[in-house]
């Protein structure tokens, strides 16, 4: 997963490789609803069947929250989770993890007027 600049609009590419560093599939653009706002800080986990990820988005009507969404084992997206965090702020630095059951989310935001760390579980079927 990395950053994509779409003329410097930012938005989230992801390929998914081989062992031997082959692309999988196409390399895809998994936030072109961001339009020209940022969508940044990737994060990705593999649940031994495909990837989840997560992103900050700053289009207008994510307003900097983080969203996800579910990509197949070949780079395919299969659905966009859509918003996990609802704090009202700014949310970033975010991390995703596999459970075993599905996809536990966190990520840092100013919803008390400090900086806090803030948690979510999500399935990929939600």
């Amino acid at each position: 997963t990395w950053r994509i600049d779409r003329n410097g609009c930012e938005g989230v590419g992801f390929a998914a490789l081989g062992p031997d560093g082959a692309l999988l599939g196409p390399a895809i653009d998994l936030a072109p609803s961001c339009g020209c706002a940022a969508c940044v800080d990737p994060t990705i986990a593999w649940s031994g069947s495909g990837f989840g990820m997560a992103w900050s988005d700053y289009s207008a009507d994510a307003d900097g929250e983080t969203v996800a969404a579910i990509v197949g084992p070949g780079g395919s997206p299969v659905s966009i989770h859509g918003r996990i965090t609802t704090g009202g702020s700014v949310a970033g630095w975010n991390a995703l993890a596999w459970t075993g059951t599905g996809y536990g989310a966190a990520w840092r935001d100013l919803r008390t007027g400090s900086h806090g760390i803030w948690a979510t579980f999500f399935t990929a079927c939600e």
